[in-house]
């Protein structure tokens, strides 16, 4: 390649800086990473869309003069903690007052957020560039801490140990200041507790990207309230975590999901989403899924890390309407707001979030009820397992607005944004499924004996070719 790329890889609690340049003094170009799974192709389709396809527009191959001579690490970098969100990556950024930076934004499991130099002139075995010292995503003065494990989700530290802090993907809002310099906010999503386990909190961070300053009356406590939601914050922080990525919408809401602490005990507390008005972050919308049915298992929002998408559901124009798309994960199936284990199509009216359609597999009430009188279901084979990723819109496709995702039973689900299908069963009979397709990873035809997947698609299509189609890859 004729320019430096920053590449980032986590290993526990460190941070790796690595590049392939071929001139070592070549500029790192002016691509920002401001949201999980980078989504420059969504800003071409449609203003303020977050398709989550991972494609970078600007990186149109990798040539074969990558070796061991001109790939490698930079530096690293020990943390304070575990790193479960992506890193993110801004340009042009004058840190603290100084000169322009790439920088790296990196949040750990120990309630902190770091700042790195992501463009580091020459590889160094001093480790990475610390912008300045760590901020602590805890409020000023508490005696609070990163939550521990022993002490939430039935005290098993099953698949998150040993620390509960920061755990979902930030999300980052840029803008050009006045002397040309890259400004904005960072938003991030903080659990934390008092020492002795008498309280538990999610807190809300909006931090000034050039100084990581609290901006915006930040931060604020995310207390569930109304009749859609859970209504007792303390119970709601404890058996909760937000594992999900962040999402930043061009409506002007931030969402923020929620899932069940991975080991409470039955019955599951509900999966949540949250909606924040990023002009008023103290002026939110909620909604929570299977609260509608005695002792009904959560309807969790996880998505194996990734986040909600937003997007049309038809054309492009003016009078197009946009959504948020996202799966949930276990929760029985039902009437009102129990769509355990379904494909999520979501409408923020600016007063309330109300699911416009959906779909839930034909086998959903296998997948949700081990041991229910005559089922035979697994019980913990998530349909939301990962996120949607939405597809570039094809106009000469017979399904123009696709979405796709994996699941837990080995296999992919493409569902029609348009009208996803709807479906689902509350009988252990197994209902035909009403999608547009699924395709078996092990090709027999059959989806309920292949590969976990606990991941999300990517998409990449020759550019000047977008209405020719592409590949999604998971």
């Amino acid at each position: 390649m004729s320019r430096a790329m920053t590449l980032l890889s986590l290993s526990l609690c460190s941070l790796v800086l690595g590049a392939f340049p071929e001139n070592m003094a070549a500029q790192t170009p002016n691509v920002n990473v401001t949201t999980w799974q980078q989504d420059s192709a969504a800003s071409s389709i449609c203003t303020g869309c977050v398709y989550r396809t991972g494609q970078n527009l600007s990186e149109s191959r990798i040539d074969n003069t990558i070796s061991k001579s001109n790939f490698g690490q930079f530096c690293n970098y020990t943390l304070d903690g575990e790193v479960y969100g992506q890193p993110l990556v801004v340009t042009n950024v004058k840190f603290q007052g100084g000169v322009a930076h790439t920088v790296v934004y990196v949040v750990t499991m120990n309630d902190s957020v770091y700042a790195f130099d992501g463009a580091p002139p020459s590889p160094t075995s001093n480790g990475c560039t610390l912008l300045a010292p760590k901020i602590p995503l805890l409020p000023s003065g508490s005696n609070e801490t990163a939550v521990d494990c022993t002490q939430v989700g039935g005290k098993y530290c099953l698949t998150i140990a040993p620390k509960v802090g920061t755990l979902g993907t930030p999300v980052i809002s840029t803008r050009t200041l006045g002397d040309g310099s890259t400004g904005g906010t960072l938003y991030a999503v903080a659990e934390s507790q008092l020492p002795d386990g008498s309280q538990f909190y999610h807190r809300l961070w909006a931090l000034d990207i050039t100084s990581l300053s609290p901006v915006g009356g930040s931060p604020i406590l995310i207390l569930p309230s109304g009749n859609a939601c859970p209504s007792d914050p303390q119970l709601f922080s404890q058996k909760h975590i937000q594992r999900p990525a962040l999402l930043l919408a061009g409506d002007s809401y931030l969402y923020v999901a929620f899932s069940m602490m991975d080991g409470t005990p039955p019955p599951l507390p509900n999966g949540t989403i949250f909606a924040y008005n990023t002009a008023n972050l103290t002026s939110s919308l909620c909604f929570a899924f299977s609260s509608g049915i005695s002792g009904s298992d959560g309807g969790g929002i996880w998505g194996g890390g990734g986040g909600p998408a937003y997007g049309p559901d038809a054309n492009t124009g003016t009078n197009s309407k946009y959504y948020t798309f996202f799966n949930t994960a276990n929760g029985q199936f039902g009437t009102n707001s129990n769509y355990g284990d379904s494909f999520i199509k979501m409408y923020n009216t600016g007063s309330a979030l109300q699911v416009s359609n959906y779909f839930s597999p034909g086998d959903q009430y296998f997948r949700s009820n081990k041991g229910q009188p005559g089922c035979t279901g697994d019980g913990d084979t998530d349909f939301g397992s990962g996120f949607p990723m939405l597809i570039p819109d094809h106009e000469n496709s017979t399904n123009p607005f696709l979405a796709v995702s994996g699941d837990k039973e080995g296999g992919i689900w493409f569902m029609d944004r348009t009208l996803p299908g709807q479906g689902g069963s509350m009988t252990c009979m197994s209902n035909m499924n009403t999608n547009v397709q699924t395709f078996a990873i092990n090709g027999s035809g059959n989806v309920g004996n292949g590969p976990v997947i606990h991941t999300n698609a990517a998409f990449w299509e020759t550019p000047g070719n977008e209405q020719t189609g592409g590949l999604a890859h998971l």
